[in-house]
């Protein structure tokens, strides 16, 4: 009897996606290459259950920075249409390969808004925020910027990442 009582609270408590939980927080279901849609779904409940509540704001611009990087890549490569796109796109790199993983974030922004799959409204903001504070990974970067890494960069990193996932799904 308590092991069917302690069996159905895991199941209860999973479904609220607390630390520990299996339950995933948002679908991705756009993204093509499973073994990427499996990495992306682990790392997004990151920020949110460990890293926001944590006070970790650098690392939550990066791991957001990091997960969008992921989903323009699927988006990019996995579509065969969209890859053949992106290749002759005025604004991608000529001298690096897409499928390779040599684009930078800024690039794979450029090259979806030209396409038409990210809204051009929203992506400077996107870029902007994602790459410059994603870019303080390296210390060094992060003291010529001259400006911290605060929660508000943290939470609108967060909130340029989901404004992106709500787009695309």
């Amino acid at each position: 009897m308590f092991v069917d009582l302690g069996r159905e609270a895991i199941t209860v408590l999973d479904l609220h996606a607390g630390i520990g939980s299996q339950a995933s927080l948002r679908s991705f279901t756009f993204i093509v290459d499973p073994d990427l849609r499996n990495i992306i779904e682990r790392d997004y409940n990151e920020p949110s259950l460990i890293l926001l509540p944590g006070r970790a704001w650098k690392s939550t611009v990066v791991m957001a920075g990091s997960i969008l990087e992921a989903v323009l890549s699927d988006l990019l490569i996995k579509n065969s249409a969209n890859a053949v796109r992106a290749a002759s796109a005025k604004v991608a790199p000529k001298n690096k390969k897409l499928a390779g993983g040599e684009w930078s974030l800024h690039d794979l922004i450029k090259v979806s808004v030209e396409l038409a799959l990210l809204p051009s409204d929203r992506a400077g903001a996107i870029d902007q925020l994602l790459r410059d504070y994603r870019n303080f990974v390296h210390p060094l970067k992060e003291i010529r910027a001259a400006h911290p890494c605060t929660e508000a960069e943290a939470f609108m990193a967060k909130g340029a990442l989901d404004a992106v996932c709500n787009h695309l799904s």
